[in-house]
């Protein structure tokens, strides 16, 4: 007789199988997308290449030489001399672009100016291949080419590779609307091709982008995001420099820079002209030149030398339109004569970055860090505060290398005596370092600028003998080292074969590694 199963029981064995085939169902849907997905795009991804990983370099590196300025009209971020080259280590087709912010009066793009490949590993082999450039808009202004709007395009044929030639590509005059733009290029290029030119001597962040296609002709130009590599900037590769791609808004671009001569004087060129008056005279300013819209501005200060009142909004000058406005932003306090102010970029967004300051009336110095949004007119204060402006030190010169604000000596007003420390401040995360090299002389009120890797003085006030100085020296930022030449002995400073509180050596005269022109903020040899 054929055994009966319990009712129960095949109810349960039932509902069992039917579970089963539910869950294999379920977990079979996102295999059946992702393998749908698949297919849209090639899984291999490409991965990015230096030049420098594998090959040697043709000659030795030297130091970047120092460019003749260009006109204006010229949106540029390079030196004009590429450390190395950049390309897709499989091969494929490379979009490379430059972010900028429009400069009033230079609107209209009529050409693209690119270097190709480097000097320090050369290959013949990218001379003649074709190349499309473009100009994109930026539609929500927040300098990320994601939503970037395809505004033109031209073709373009790679010449002079390895040389720092730019080589023009004239476009339909294209005119930008928005905020910022992008100007880049397409070339396709084969596995063991670096043909993207990298310059690596003080990158400006978050400036270049990149995207790519596995194979040649394959990229969109048209929407970035959809790629092999969507579009992203160079440092998310690991990759720190920016791309030699400039646009020119209708001056000429010399095709092959020349090096700056070192300075003896003032060039022949150079001369004053009038300018608009402040909209209210006033002292002990610190003046900031802002990039990315081409203006000036005139932060801090006061209206009188004695027992003046300091002022409450930042001045801005426009040289197109040759005039002052008076900004609604408000600083955080009184605190800002004789601040000091410079520009720093924080995720993308340039700022002016305004450390230390006094108040007149009350003898009040402060270590207050703000920060001023020129295009969004936003002031902001820092948290984090310059520690000698709180024991009532002002600072003394600031500049900025690779992004990072340095502070040069200052004047303890409280002790009357100047300061031979050297400050470095982050702006992300913000945080100040004192550097373990120090100002040969004690010094404030400096006059200080960087050009290329060096941070250059000239002159100072020595507050405890009421000396003005004539002392000119350089700081070497990648050394740790500081130089200087006048009519006194050089300076150097090495840290790493110093002795605790050993800090200056002295050098016969001839024989240091920087030479500078006096009471001038030039470019030196080393």
């Amino acid at each position: 007789m054929k055994k009966q199963i319990n009712p129960t029981i095949k109810a349960h064995l039932i509902r069992g199988a039917f579970y089963l085939l539910l869950l294999l169902a379920v977990c079979a849907i996102p295999f059946a997308l992702a393998q749908r997905k698949a297919i849209k795009r090639n899984n291999v991804v490409p991965q990015l290449s230096a030049a420098s990983h594998v090959r040697s370099p043709a000659t030795p590196k030297v130091n970047r030489l120092l460019r003749s300025l260009l006109p204006s009209s010229v949106y540029m971020l390079d030196d004009g001399t590429s450390e190395n080259s950049i390309g897709l280590t499989a091969g494929g087709e490379i979009v490379c672009l430059n972010e900028f912010a429009v400069i009033p009066g230079s609107e209209t793009i009529t050409s693209i100016n690119i270097a190709w490949g480097t000097p320090t590993f050369p290959d013949p082999s990218l001379n003649g291949l074709p190349y499309t450039v473009a100009v994109w808009s930026d539609p929500n202004g927040d300098g990320s080419p994601t939503d970037a709007v395809l505004l033109t395009t031209a073709s373009g044929v790679v010449a002079d590779e390895g040389t720092d030639t730019f080589i023009d590509v004239a476009i339909t005059p294209t005119t930008i609307t928005t905020q910022n733009f992008f100007v880049g290029f397409g070339i396709d290029q084969v596995a063991g091709q670096f043909p993207s030119a990298f310059d690596e001597d003080n990158p400006l962040p978050n400036r270049s982008w990149i995207a790519g296609s596995n194979t040649q002709g394959g990229a969109d130009l048209e929407d970035l995001n959809n790629n092999d590599i969507p579009v992203a900037t160079i440092e998310s590769f690991g990759l720190f420099g920016n791309w030699m791609i400039r646009a020119d808004a209708g001056a000429q671009v010399s095709p092959t820079p020349t090096a700056t001569a070192t300075a003896t004087g003032t060039p022949s060129s150079c001369s004053w002209s009038a300018g608009a008056d402040l909209p209210t005279a006033g002292i002990r300013f610190s003046g900031v030149f802002f990039p990315a819209n081409g203006k000036f501005y005139a932060m801090g200060g006061r209206d009188l030398q004695t027992g003046g009142t300091e002022f409450t909004n930042p001045f801005e000058y426009d040289p197109v339109a040759n005039s002052w406005t008076t900004k609604a932003a408000t600083y955080p306090d009184p605190l800002v004569g004789n601040t000091e102010c410079a520009v720093a970029n924080d995720s993308g967004t340039d700022y002016i970055y305004c450390v230390g300051g006094s108040q007149s009336s009350s003898q009040t110095e402060t270590g207050r860090v703000f920060r001023y949004d020129p295009v969004a007119d936003v002031i902001t204060t820092v948290a984090t505060d310059w520690p000698p402006g709180d024991a009532s030190t002002l600072p003394g010169g600031i500049t900025v290398f690779n992004n990072t604000i340095y502070i040069l000596g200052g004047f303890d007003v409280l002790n009357n005596v100047s300061t031979d420390q050297i400050w470095a401040f982050t702006p992300n995360p913000a945080g100040w370092m004192q550097k373990n090299t120090h100002l040969p002389v004690a010094l404030g009120y400096i006059p200080t600028c960087t050009i290329g890797s060096l941070i250059y003085t000239a002159g100072g006030f020595d507050a405890a003998t009421a000396t003005d100085h004539d002392i000119d020296s350089t700081l070497s930022i990648t050394r740790g080292a500081i130089g200087g030449q006048d009519d006194r002995p050089q300076y150097l400073f090495e840290p790493s074969s110093a002795a605790a509180g050993q800090r200056i050596a002295q050098l016969v005269p001839g024989q240091g590694e920087a030479f500078l022109c006096r009471s001038c903020c030039q470019r030196i040899k080393v």
